[in-house]
């Protein structure tokens, strides 16, 4: 199931930019975001925006304040925009417009205008053709500032995940080129550009998701089945790897994570208290509802969702619990544990996809006694007599 948000990084002109009172000409344009200074606070926060619940519902679908990263670079390229300073400054190598500056996103919309955290305002370069990138590693890049790769194509991030973190990368869509000239003009490819945000274009990066979100959760086979307990579920996944962010033109690959072959890594599914992410699931039960309308078993969220590397299949192991039950025969005099390993696969045969959230429903049946009887078939009956006589 797919999610995106979009972040306005709202570009427009300004009459008093440069006292010229001229929007036509190539007058230094403001980048227009939030000026409001921000505090950073890093931590596995786990899912950004909603989840598909059926083919038109997202629930919810809203950006939080989470920390987004930006990239400004020349169109096609990945020379970081620079605005130049006047001739015979000392500082000829200009200054970086944005080189994965931190971000605030908005709160409570899925759509808006995000926030520099440094309160910086920044201008467009006075000519000239720009992209945007945009993306978002939660906690788990040690340091978030893009690396450009060796032959120069692409810029990506490290990241090693735990299965908390969100992954997302984001790019421009194109505009409402109308605004920037009359049909079968040149002047409707001048976007990203002061030429463009004089004109009220916009760029919106529209984010998305690069990692599989799996939703475990419980449903009982029968009513006495909902004694059992689930204490743990393992998921194996590669964690680390290198997250693509910018490209140019001339690049194989695209804004992706990119694992490393270097193992398999046990991931717990963890438990989120007062916003702390914790590897107890509480011993959860299964769920039995009581109604009216007759029983009926419910399917229960366990945990909260992991986010894992897209793959064929997973290796998962589920630790069960069940408590001593006295008063039923059925059951066990003591508490018992045990353990299920098993692969998990999509009915349908395909991988699991970046971007999408799947729930998988673990079925609970409580412990059952080996209890071995042995029946006494019938009695004897009689055989055949045999002689045996040496002379014959």
């Amino acid at each position: 199931m797919t999610y995106a948000a979009a972040m306005m990084l709202a570009a427009c002109a300004s009459t008093d930019d440069n006292g010229s009172g001229n929007t036509d000409k190539d007058e230094t344009i403001a980048i227009l975001t939030s000026q409001n200074s921000q505090s950073v606070i890093t931590r596995g926060v786990g899912t950004v925006g909603g989840v598909m619940r059926n083919s038109t519902e997202i629930i919810p679908n809203k950006w939080n304040g989470e920390q987004l990263r930006i990239i400004m670079t020349e169109h096609g390229s990945m020379d970081l925009a620079r605005n130049y300073p006047e001739i015979g400054a000392t500082n000829t190598t200009g200054d970086i417009v944005y080189g994965g500056t931190t971000f605030t996103a908005p709160k409570g919309v899925s759509t808006g205008v995000a926030s520099s955290n440094d309160g910086k305002m920044k201008y467009y370069p006075m000519q000239g053709l720009f992209d945007f990138w945009g993306y978002y590693t939660d906690d788990a890049a040690d340091d978030p500032s893009p690396v450009l790769s060796e032959d120069g194509k692409y810029y990506y991030v490290p990241f090693a995940i735990n299965g908390s973190q969100d992954l997302m990368t984001a790019t421009t869509i194109a505009p409402d080129s109308t605004l920037l000239g009359p049909e079968g003009s040149a002047d409707r490819a001048n976007y990203y550009s002061a030429y463009a945000a004089r004109r009220g274009v916009q760029p919106n990066l529209l984010f998305s998701h690069k990692l599989t979100r799996i939703q475990f959760s419980l449903v009982p086979w029968s009513k006495k089945d909902t004694l059992m307990q689930v204490t743990k579920i393992v998921l194996k996944s590669h964690t680390t790897g290198k997250l693509v962010v910018a490209y140019d033109q001339q690049a194989t690959v695209r804004q992706t994570a990119v694992f490393d072959n270097t193992g398999l890594k046990a991931l717990n599914v963890r438990n989120r208290q007062n916003g702390e992410l914790s590897d107890t699931l509480a011993w959860q039960h299964p769920v039995w509802a009581d109604s009216l309308h007759g029983d009926s078993a419910l399917v229960t969220n366990i945990g909260e969702a992991i986010m894992v590397e897209p793959r064929q299949k997973y290796d998962v192991i589920i630790s069960y619990r069940q408590p001593p039950v006295a008063d039923d025969p059925n059951h066990i005099a003591e508490a018992k544990t045990l353990q299920w390993e098993t692969e998990m696969w999509l009915p349908s045969g395909e991988a699991f996809k970046e971007g999408y959230s799947y729930n998988v429903i673990i079925k609970v049946y409580r412990l059952m006694p080996i209890k071995l009887y042995a029946t006494l078939l019938q009695f004897w009956q009689s055989g055949e007599d045999i002689n045996m006589d040496p002379d014959n």
